[in-house]
């Protein structure tokens, strides 16, 4: 019985902070298309996404579900309709995607020549000099030459 209560408690704070993100989100994607918006606006918009979805909860779940599946789809959409312009104009190559640059594992001659190098990638990546420098050490075995 305490166990049940205690993850009663648990599943009701985190749908609070949770739903407490979604208007905000919102709100964000309306400044990010329209420009930073007066406090009203802000209030308007933030307690519309909150009213929504209350009503919306309010009205039972097989509303809710439904609601979901829409914005599932309304933003999965974006996606699916790149997928098909890609395909369409033949920007779609499968046969090169697991094509790679990097030396195969048996060839352990870049790593050898190179092994007194101990730089980490950020600081080897602030070095393209074309493999010489103090930069060298891990590039070559990154492959500069698929940059």
């Amino acid at each position: 019985k305490e166990v049940g209560w205690v993850n009663a408690m648990c599943s009701w704070v985190v749908f609070l902070l949770d739903s407490a993100v979604y208007p905000t989100i919102v709100l964000l994607y309306i400044e990010k298309s329209t420009g930073t918006l007066h406090y009203i606006w802000q209030w308007a918009i933030t307690s519309s996404v909150v009213l929504f979805v209350t009503l919306l909860n309010l009205r039972g779940a097989s509303e809710a579900a439904a609601t979901a599946l829409i914005l599932c789809v309304i933003s999965l959409l974006p996606f699916v309709l790149l997928i098909i312009l890609a395909f369409a104009k033949n920007r779609v190559h499968p046969h090169i995607w697991f094509e790679t640059t990097f030396p195969p594992l048996s060839d352990h001659s870049n790593i050898k020549a190179n092994h007194h190098h101990h730089h980490s990638y950020a600081a080897n990546n602030n070095n393209d000099d074309g493999g010489s420098g103090s930069g060298s050490g891990s590039s070559a075995i990154i492959g500069k030459s698929g940059r």
